[in-house]
């Protein structure tokens, strides 16, 4: 995959996509336990049938986690500074996430950048999309 530095990135640039792997119960599990939320929606299959879900959630918080691993993928990200998301749609073990993100705009003096980014599903439906501001390297 490519990494953009600030000179390579243009206003309205669609930037290259990343995938995940298949999302695993394990990851969900060691996620709730790093980040102290042990929901039972995302861990206990049986509570999460029974709530009308069908069985255990992806937590929103782990698809955000995946777009951000994903700009320091893409970019010399020094810091990001500013992150404003909506979330769209669940997300169930075993699904694959494609994020990318768009240039909105460019502060080269600064070397700040704004972003538009989403994730979505195997089906191409959003599942969580937003700005992202960053400070380049």
């Amino acid at each position: 995959m490519k990494k953009y530095n600030l000179e390579q990135l243009t206003e309205n640039q669609v930037l290259d996509f990343l995938s995940s792997k298949p999302i695993s119960r394990v990851q969900i599990a060691k996620f709730c336990a790093a980040t102290n939320d042990f929901n039972p929606l995302f861990l206990d299959h049986h509570f999460a049938n029974e709530a009308g879900f069908g069985g255990n959630l992806v937590p929103g918080n782990f698809i955000l986690a995946l777009c951000e691993d994903y700009l320091h993928h893409i970019l010399h990200i020094e810091s990001i500074t500013e992150l404003s998301v909506t979330f769209e749609k669940l997300v169930w073990p075993g699904e694959e996430i494609q994020c990318q993100a768009q240039v909105i705009t460019i502060d080269k003096k600064a070397k700040r950048l704004e972003l538009h980014i989403k994730a979505q599903n195997h089906s191409k439906e959003i599942i969580l999309q937003g700005t992202a501001i960053c400070v380049l390297e």
